[in-house]
């Protein structure tokens, strides 16, 4: 009957295309559509998302140079976001070591280290933050903070100052300046 031969006809066609649709590769194979979806998740501050499609587009083993550094560098901010700041130390540097210019994750590295108590090696991160971008206020900021950590109050006013005068309207760094000026006192 010739409804029989076109179901014939459609199963055949539909098996075809599954066929195809498996053999061809998917942006997904690569991680690209994970790292994406990652940068969403991160901007939501839904971490816990973050680390999930972070860690997928590392395990898919198609990412390359700056590419696979954005995916640690969201991962560790997952990690470090979910208490756990010492897996975020080693996801920060893995970002570093494949983009040694980004800035963020010197920043993050340094908070991390901070939260950890380990002032003097935070120092150096955000040192090196610093050194990169001097035009930025974040950096400063986050300088800023490490010091109020470390009890360096006047190194922590000198670098909110500077963050506010790159940014006078950052509230980040008028709280941080207030908070360093109650603690030199």
């Amino acid at each position: 009957s010739p409804i029989a031969g076109g179901g014939r006809a459609f199963a055949t066609l539909a098996a075809l295309m599954l066929v195809l649709a498996l053999a061809a590769p998917s942006a997904r194979a690569d991680g690209a559509d994970d790292l994406a979806a990652a940068e969403t998740a991160l901007g939501a501050r839904n971490f816990d998302e973050v680390l999930t499609l972070a860690d997928r587009a590392l395990a898919g083993g198609g990412l390359t140079g700056t590419a696979l550094s954005r995916a640690h560098f969201f991962r560790a901010r997952a990690l470090r976001a979910g208490g756990q700041p010492e897996a975020a130390v080693d996801a920060f540097l893995a970002a570093l070591r494949l983009s040694p210019r980004n800035v963020e994750a010197y920043s993050g590295l340094g908070r991390a280290l901070d939260d950890q108590g380990r002032y003097a090696e935070a120092e150096q991160a955000h040192h090196r933050a610093v050194w990169l971008r001097p035009d930025l206020p974040d950096p400063y900021t986050a300088r800023g903070d490490s010091y109020v950590l470390a009890g360096k109050f006047g190194r922590a006013v000198a670098d909110y100052t500077r963050a506010l005068g790159l940014a006078p309207g950052d509230a980040a760094a008028r709280s941080g300046l207030e908070r360093a000026k109650r603690g030199a006192q």
